[in-house]
C-alpha cells in the first residue's frame, strides 16, 4: 500500500479534524486508522497549571433530570465567577448497592451509607479556582439551587480542603473498581455519548433495570455514559438496544 502524501494542507486538515471532533472521534482520528491520521507526525501537549484551590461537591438527586438541571445551572454560574469545573462525574444509586455488597469496598467508605434512600443519582463536581472567596460563593449558590429544587440540600457534602477532597475522591474511584470486580463473561459493558437526549435515555434505562444488578455512571460535562449489566445481561442488553442508544 503506497504511503499517503504528506503536505502542509493535508496535515492542517487532519489536525483540524482532531481538534473539532468529540473525544471518541478524536481518538479514532489518531489511533488505529489509515489515511489522514497517518499524516500526523508531531503533536503538542498543552499543560494546564494546577489551580491554587481545588474543592469538591458531592450532591444527591432524585432523578437524572434534576441532576442535569443542577449541573447546567452550576456550571453556568461558574463561568460568570471564573471558577472552572474540573470534573463532573455522576453515579446511579445502583453503584452504591455494588459497594455495599462487599465489605472490602466499604471499609474505608463508612459514610457511603448516608446516601439518601430516595436519591436516584449522585454527582461529584470538582471546582477549581485561584480565589478562595469565589469558591465559597459558588458552593453557597449550589446549595441555593438544591434547596430551590428540594433535592437533598441538607445531605450535600462539600470538600473545602485536601483531606475532605481526597476522602470523597476515593469514593468515585472505588465505584469503578467495584464495577470491574464484578465483571464476568456474562456481564455486558456499554459506552456511548449522549448530550441533549441524555435524560430520556437515563430514565428509560433505570426503569428497565430497576430489578437488575448493574452499574450506571458517566461524565456530565462530556456527555459520556457507561452501563455495566450483571444480572441476565443478554436479555437486558436486548431491551436496552431497543431504545436506540
Amino acid at each position: 500500500m503506497p504511503e499517503p502524501a504528506i503536505d502542509e494542507k493535508t496535515c492542517a486538515a487532519a489536525v483540524c479534524a482532531a481538534e473539532n471532533c468529540v473525544w471518541e472521534t478524536g481518538i479514532k482520528e489518531v489511533c488505529g486508522t489509515e489515511g489522514r491520521a497517518g499524516t500526523i507526525t508531531e503533536m503538542k501537549l498543552r499543560l494546564v497549571k494546577c489551580p491554587e484551590y481545588r474543592w469538591g461537591l458531592l450532591s444527591f438527586h432524585s432523578t437524572y433530570g434534576t441532576m442535569q438541571k443542577f449541573y447546567k445551572e452550576l456550571s453556568g454560574y461558574a463561568k460568570t465567577t471564573k471558577v472552572e469545573v474540573g470534573a463532573a462525574d455522576w453515579f446511579s444509586k445502583s453503584c452504591c448497592r455494588l459497594l455495599q455488597k462487599e465489605e472490602k469496598w466499604t471499609q474505608n467508605l463508612k459514610w457511603v451509607t448516608s446516601v439518601p434512600k430516595e436519591a436516584g443519582y449522585i454527582l461529584w463536581t470538582e471546582l477549581w479556582g485561584e480565589e478562595e472567596e469565589k469558591l465559597y460563593t459558588i458552593l453557597e449558590h449550589a446549595l441555593e439551587i438544591l434547596e430551590a429544587e428540594n433535592d437533598f440540600a441538607e445531605q450535600t457534602l462539600a470538600a473545602a480542603n485536601e483531606t475532605e477532597f481526597s476522602r470523597i475522591d476515593i469514593f468515585r474511584h472505588t465505584i469503578t473498581e467495584a464495577a470491574n470486580f464484578y465483571q464476568s463473561a456474562e456481564s455486558v459493558l456499554l459506552d456511548w455519548y449522549a448530550e441533549e437526549n441524555a435524560r430520556p435515555i437515563a430514565e428509560t434505562i433505570t426503569e428497565l433495570l430497576q430489578d437488575a444488578e448493574y452499574a450506571f455512571l458517566g461524565h456530565m460535562a462530556r456527555g459520556m455514559m457507561t452501563l455495566r449489566v450483571f444480572d441476565d445481561a443478554g436479555k437486558r442488553t436486548e431491551q436496552i438496544q431497543r431504545i436506540h442508544i
